[in-house]
């Protein structure tokens, strides 16, 4: 049965159709001008660079963001495309790592054919409701609904489409020797010379400490509008509740989707494999797990290795705000200037938490949206709701 994959590259469409046969063949057809492969890159055009390129994704949740690099690397006066890039992946929920670890391996060459989990690309639930067209989930009068309205709307609707989908997803878990065989990865920088980005995904959470746990909530109906928590209920509004009572008996039990995961001192781990001389990005969107890390980071005076740091504040466990994690890194911010490190800061509205390969396929395209629905149509015979 060929199962179309929509995946966008750059600014093209690809729509990956792969037939299961005694092989499994794959082809893959461009739905713009122009080829894109992914092992490779469209840096080859550009001449080389021996600068070290760095990017450090904490909380890369469904990889919606792991080519962040290229629409923050202007902020360092820095070509995106004229050296490959180390990328690591930092990822705590065991249920979104193995899918990062495929997208990985696509992504540096080392598999032939993106994963599908059969689940629309989001990092938010503004970028979820913008699928709402391709699986008939648009209300019948928008007009009439408020914002809220609207999004709880399209939201339950996706939801029941996509309910085979999200029951199949099971959690993966990595011992503590294969997180730091990841880690290890940064002591062998990519050559000179070499054509092809290498992706790694660290499957921990990142913080300031090496040897604590962290206990998180990752439910499938969570993870769709690209939410996790490290609390217990981190539905902060009522109909986000509502949908998860409504939906339970279809899922495992509620402490199926708890998880004790291992952590990482990523900040150590910065200082002991990168120099003032590279090029780091660093993203974080985790949830209020980022306030130990950015003070871990002054104290221990990292800011100085970093280049770009695009970052979402949350309101943590401890009241910590939003405006105080804003003004507390435009402080930190100041004070590298003053010590010569011309580190740039962006916050999420900047790029919209989605990277320029990630997101929406545009649904007033007649082809692309008859592409979207054939896949969509072959998800639900794939994963049939429970």
């Amino acid at each position: 049965v060929p199962v179309p994959v929509v995946w966008r590259m750059a600014n093209r469409f690809l729509v990956v159709v792969c037939t299961m046969t005694s092989t499994t063949v794959c082809a893959i057809t461009a739905l713009t001008q122009g080829a894109f492969t992914p092992s490779a890159g469209n840096w080859a055009r550009h001449p080389p660079s021996c600068q070290r390129r760095v990017y450090i994704d904490i909380g890369a949740n469904w990889g919606t963001t792991l080519h962040l690099f290229e629409n923050l690397a202007g902020l360092a006066g820095a070509d995106p495309y004229a050296a490959p890039w180390e990328v690591y992946a930092f990822e705590a929920s065991p249920l979104l790592q193995p899918h990062v670890a495929d997208l990985c391996d696509w992504h540096s060459g080392r598999r032939e054919t993106p994963p599908d989990v059969c689940l629309p690309n989001t990092g938010s639930l503004f970028h979820l409701v913008q699928w709402a067209p391709f699986y008939n989930c648009t209300p019948t009068e928008p007009h009439k609904l408020t914002t809220a309205s609207y999004h709880r709307s399209a939201y339950e609707c996706i939801v029941n489409k996509t309910l085979g989908a999200l029951t199949a997803l099971e959690p993966k878990f990595y011992d503590s020797y294969y997180v730091r065989e990841c880690l290890q990865v940064a002591a062998s920088p990519l050559q000179c010379g070499q054509m092809s980005s290498r992706f790694t995904l660290v499957p921990a959470a990142a913080s300031d400490d090496d040897n604590a746990r962290f206990h998180i909530t990752s439910h499938p109906l969570q993870l769709l509008r690209g939410v996790m928590s490290g609390v217990a209920d981190p539905s902060k509004k009522k109909w986000h509740r509502d949908v998860a009572a409504r939906y339970q008996g279809k899922f495992k039990h509620p402490s199926h989707y708890v998880f004790n995961v291992s952590t990482v001192d990523v900040v150590g781990w910065i200082l002991r494999h990168f120099h003032q001389d590279d090029l780091v990005i660093l993203k974080m969107d985790i949830e209020g797990a980022e306030y130990p890390i950015l003070k871990a980071l002054k104290r221990r005076d990292a800011f100085r290795l970093l280049d770009v740091i695009s970052l979402e504040c949350h309101l943590d466990q401890r009241g910590y705000t939003e405006e105080q994690c804003r003004s507390g890194v435009a402080r930190w911010q100041r004070l590298a200037a003053l010590k010569g490190t011309a580190l740039k800061v962006v916050f999420e509205e900047a790029h919209g938490g989605i990277d320029l390969r990630s997101s929406t396929p545009n649904s007033s395209d007649p082809v692309m949206f008859e592409r979207v629905r054939q896949w969509i149509k072959a998800c639900a015979e794939r994963y049939p709701a429970p």
